[in-house]
C-alpha cells in the first residue's frame, strides 16, 4: 500500500537525519516564578473541583495571558480544555488574585471520544485563536484536532486534519500532535510530532487550510532522538521573533525515562537553524512530585519585554512558570 511506503520513507529520513547536534548536558537557564495548583480555581460553569489544570496552551494578548489547560475531575476521568486569563504582570510580581475563573471551554460530546481531549496548544493570527489538541479515543488512539476561536472565546469552527492517500481521505494516526506556523492563503505551514511506535520525532509539514489537507509529500524531520534518547517531540507554539524565524520548545524522553526540556530555532519552510542542549527539567518537590513525576510538560512560549516565559505543565497535575532573559536564550542555542 502507498501509506504503507511512505511511513517507511518516513522511517528512513528521520534515519538519515544528522545525530550529534546536542548533548546529553543540561543549562538551567529559566527562573522558577511561579506555580498555580489545582485548588487555586474556581471553576465558573461545572460543581466541581477540578483535580487537574496542567499542560496549558497559552497566547499573550495585550499583558494578558490567556490559558487553555487540559483540565480533569478525576485521575479515571477523561480531560476537557478549559480557558482562564491572568495578567503577565500579576505571575511576574507573584501577586495572582485567586482564585482565578476557570471555564470549562472544550469537551468531549462523541462516544469514541471517551478519553477526552489532551495536549492543547495555542497560537493567535489575525484576530482568532487557533487550539490544536489530541481528540482520545477509549483505545488510546489520538487524533488531532484544531478549533478557531475568536476573541470571546467562541468557537468559530473546528478543522479536523486529514492526509490523503491515492484518493482516499484517511485521519494520520502517525500524528501525536501538531501546531500552525502561520495561517496563509495557500498552504499554511506545520508542525508535528509523529508517534514514537510509528516513526517519532519533530517533524514540519503544510496543511491546506480550506480541505485541512495535509500534505504528505512534504513531510520533513526536524530533530530526531539522539541514541541516549528514547523520544523527542514538540511540546510549545512557535514563537515568532523574525519575520521568517520561530523559537520552539521541544521535549526529550531519556532511554532511561527521564523528561528534559529544550529550544529550537527554525525558519517558516521547516529549516533547523539552531538548537540548545536541555535548558529546563524539574528540579522542585512540586516539579517531581505528582500524577507524571517529574515532568515539567507542555504548553506556552511568550516573549514578553526582554523576557522569554515557557508556561508548562506541572507534573501533571499543575502549571509552571519560568523565565529567561531573551539573550540568555540565544546564547544557549547552537547554530547547525
Amino acid at each position: 500500500m502507498m501509506e504503507d511506503q511512505w511511513i517507511r520513507n518516513l522511517k528512513n529520513a528521520i534515519k538519515n537525519l544528522p545525530r550529534g547536534l546536542r548533548e546529553p548536558k543540561t543549562v538551567e537557564i529559566f527562573e522558577r516564578v511561579y506555580y498555580l495548583d489545582p485548588i487555586d480555581y474556581k471553576v465558573i460553569n461545572y460543581p466541581r473541583q477540578p483535580t487537574s489544570v496542567t499542560s496549558p496552551g497559552v497566547v499573550l494578548i495585550n499583558r494578558m495571558l490567556y490559558i487553555y489547560p487540559e483540565v480533569s475531575f478525576n485521575v479515571l476521568s477523561f480531560s476537557s480544555i478549559g480557558v482562564f486569563k491572568v495578567s503577565i504582570e500579576r505571575i511576574l510580581e507573584k501577586s495572582v488574585l485567586k482564585p482565578l475563573g476557570l471555564r470549562i471551554l472544550l469537551w468531549s460530546t462523541k462516544p469514541w471520544e471517551e478519553q477526552g481531549y489532551r495536549e492543547p496548544l495555542a497560537s493567535y493570527f489575525s484576530n482568532n485563536i487557533y487550539l490544536a489538541y489530541s481528540s482520545l479515543k477509549v483505545n488510546g488512539e489520538a487524533l488531532p484536532v484544531i478549533t478557531i476561536l475568536d476573541r470571546n472565546l467562541v468557537p468559530k469552527n473546528i478543522v479536523n486534519p486529514k492526509i490523503i492517500f491515492l484518493g482516499k481521505i484517511e485521519y494520520p494516526k502517525v500524528v501525536k500532535n501538531l501546531i500552525l506556523l502561520d495561517i496563509c492563503r495557500d498552504k499554511s505551514p506545520l508542525l508535528l510530532t509523529l508517534r514514537s511506535s510509528i516513526v517519532g520525532g519533530c517533524w514540519y509539514s503544510n496543511i491546506l487550510y480550506d480541505t485541512s489537507l495535509i500534505l504528505s509529500a512534504d513531510f520533513k524531520p526536524v530533530i530526531a532522538p539522539e541514541n541516549w534518547e528514547k523520544e523527542v517531540k514538540w511540546i510549545t507554539n512557535p514563537l515568532k521573533i523574525s519575520s521568517n524565524e520561530y523559537l520552539v520548545g521541544w521535549q526529550s524522553i531519556t532511554n532511561e525515562g527521564r523528561y528534559f526540556n529544550g529550544l529550537a530555532l527554525i525558519d517558516d519552510s521547516g529549516q533547523l537553524l539552531a538548537v540548545s542542549n536541555y535548558l529546563l527539567t524539574a528540579k522542585t518537590l512540586v516539579e517531581v512530585y505528582g500524577d507524571k513525576p517529574g515532568v515539567i510538560g507542555g504548553g506556552g512560549l511568550v516573549k514578553y519585554k526582554e523576557y522569554i516565559m515557557w508556561i508548562g505543565g506541572l507534573s501533571g497535575y499543575g502549571i509552571g512558570f519560568y523565565i529567561a532573559k531573551e539573550d540568555k536564550v540565544f546564547n544557549a542555542l547552537k547554530r547547525v
